[in-house]
C-alpha cells in the first residue's frame, strides 16, 4: 500500500566540520559520556509538509547546537517545496537522509513507513516547527542505555509561539514517569492523567512496532492513543526533570478528529466506534486466556472512561448541545469551543519584567493575578528577542510557588536563543 506513495531521494552531503558556537561546544561536552560508552546510535526523524522555511530553521538550530546524530526527513511537500528542501539538505554539514512521499499521504502512515528505514538503536520524532533541547535528549539516551526495562524517555514539554514576541505559553506535559511493573497498571497511569508520548526518545524496535498498528485506527486521535497505549504496555516511560521539547502553537494543519471535543461536536458515535478498535488492539497485545481476557476488558474499559472524564466538563458539553440545537454544524461548534476555552485567544495579561537585577521575580508577583513576564535576549541570529513568559507557564495551576525554577527558565532561554 505504500509503494505508490514512497520515493527515496538519498542525499550524501560531504561531511564538514560545523562552525560551533560556545553553546554547541557545551552540548558536545554533555554528550562526551555517551560517546565514551559507544551509545551514539540514535536517529532524529523529522516529518515535514510544505514548510520549507521552518524545516530550514530547525536545521539551522541543529547545526548551531552541534547535533551529533543522523536525521531522516520524511517529506510529503509539493514538488517545488520538496526541491527547496533538497537544496537546503544538500548544504547541511549534518548527516541527512531525505525520503519523499505523495502530498496526500496520511501523516501517521508516512511515519509508519519512514520508521522502517531507521537502523539505529534509538530514535525520536520531531515536528518541523518544534524544537528539541539536545542536552535533555542526550540524558534520555543515557536513561535508555542504562535501563533495559525502559522503552521510552522524555522530559518536560512547553508550548511556544514566535510572533512579535517569543511567547512561552504553558508547560503542557510535566506528569510523573510511568514506571509500574505491571503493564495494565502502566496503561491506567497513562490514561488517568493523559499526556502524549509521541515525541519521546524510543527504542527503535518499540516505536516501529507500535506504529505498525496505526492503520487499524481511523482517526488522528485513535492513532495517537494506540501508539501511546502500546508504548506503555511495552515498557516503562521515564520523564526527566528538565525541559526537553518545545511545541509550536503557530499555524498548523487543520487535522480533523484529532481531539475528543472535535469528535463530540461532530459525531460522538465515532468516538466510541474508534474506542472499539483501540480496545481490540490493546486486548490482542495483552493476550492471555479467557479469565485474563475478561479482567483485561473490564480494566481497559474503565481506564478509557477515566481518560474521557476531563473532556466531559458540563460547560463544554452545554456549549456543544446549545450550538447544535441552534443549527451550528460540527466544524462551527468546534471552532466555538476553541475560541471560548483556548487561552491563546484571550486578551493578553499585564506585563512585568521577569528578571530584576539578581532577583528571580515570579514569586514576588505571584499574588498579582495573571501577570505575564518579559525578558530581552540576544539570539544566535542577531538583534534582540523579547520573550513573553505567560503566567500559566510559571504557575500552571495559577497558584504559587512557581513550578519552574530560575535555573530552568534561564537554561530554557539559552537553548531557545539558538533557535
Amino acid at each position: 500500500m505504500f509503494d505508490a506513495a514512497r520515493g527515496d531521494r538519498p542525499f550524501a552531503p560531504d561531511r564538514r566540520e560545523a562552525s560551533l558556537t560556545s553553546l554547541g561546544e557545551r552540548v558536545r561536552s554533555v554528550l562526551h559520556g555517551i560517546r565514551a560508552s559507544g551509545d551514539t546510535s540514535y536517529t532524529m526523524v523529522v516529518p515535514t509538509h510544505d514548510r520549507a522555511g521552518l524545516l530550514s530553521r530547525l536545521l539551522d538550530y541543529l547545526e548551531a547546537e552541534g547535533a551529533w546524530f543522523p536525521l531522516l526527513i520524511l517529506d510529503s511537500s509539493a514538488e517545488e517545496i520538496r526541491r527547496h528542501n533538497a537544496d537546503r539538505i544538500a548544504r547541511s554539514p549534518l548527516e541527512i537522509r531525505h525520503r519523499t512521499y505523495l502530498p496526500d499521504l496520511d501523516p501517521y502512515l508516512k511515519v509508519q513507513d519512514g520508521l522502517r528505514a531507521v537502523d539505529t538503536a534509538y530514535c525520536s520524532l520531531c515536528a518541523d516547527d518544534d524544537v528539541v533541547f539536545l542536552p535533555a535528549l542526550a540524558r534520555c539516551l543515557r536513561v535508555l542505555h542504562r535501563r533495559a526495562d525502559v522503552c521510552a524517555a522524555h522530559g518536560i514539554y512547553f508550548n511556544f509561539f514566535d510572533g512579535p514576541s517569543f511567547d512561552l505559553s504553558y508547560v503542557v506535559y510535566r506528569g510523573p514517569s510511568i514506571i509500574a511493573d505491571a503493564p495494565l497498571v502502566r496503561l491506567q497511569q497513562l490514561f488517568a492523567a493523559y499526556e502524549a508520548v509521541y515525541y519521546a526518545v524510543y527504542r527503535t524496535h518499540v516505536l516501529q512496532a507500535v506504529f505498525r498498528r496505526v492503520d487499524e485506527l481511523h482517526t488522528v486521535l485513535g492513532r495517537e492513543l494506540v501508539t501511546a497505549a502500546l508504548t506503555t504496555l511495552s515498557g516503562k516511560v521515564i520523564r526527566i526533570n528538565e525541559f526537553y521539547y518545545g511545541r509550536s502553537t503557530g499555524e498548523s494543519f487543520p487535522y480533523t478528529n484529532s481531539h475528543p471535543h472535535q469528535l463530540l461536536a461532530t459525531a460522538p458515535e465515532a468516538l466510541f466506534e474508534e474506542y472499539a478498535r483501540l480496545r481490540a488492539v490493546i486486548l490482542e497485545h495483552l493476550g492471555g486466556g479467557a479469565e485474563a481476557a475478561e479482567r483485561n476488558r473490564t480494566v481497559v474499559d474503565v481506564t478509557f472512561l477515566e481518560y474521557l472524564e476531563p473532556f466531559l466538563r458540563p460547560d463544554v458539553l452545554d456549549l456543544i448541545i446549545s450550538d447544535r440545537l441552534q443549527g451550528w454544524d460540527g466544524k462551527a461548534t468546534t471552532a466555538h469551543l476553541w475560541s471560548v476555552f483556548a487561552r491563546s485567544n484571550h486578551a493578553p495579561n499585564p506585563l512585568t519584567p521577569l528578571i530584576d537585577g539578581r532577583h528571580f521575580t515570579p514569586d514576588r508577583y505571584r499574588d498579582a493575578p495573571y501577570t505575564d513576564y518579559l525578558l530581552t535576549s540576544h539570539p544566535r541570529t542577531g538583534g534582540l528577542r523579547t520573550y513573553r513568559i505567560f503566567h500559566e507557564f510559571l504557575f500552571p495551576t495559577s497558584l504559587p510557588p512557581a513550578a519552574v525554577s530560575k535555573g530552568q527558565v534561564l537554561r530554557t532561554l539559552e537553548r531557545l536563543d539558538a533557535y
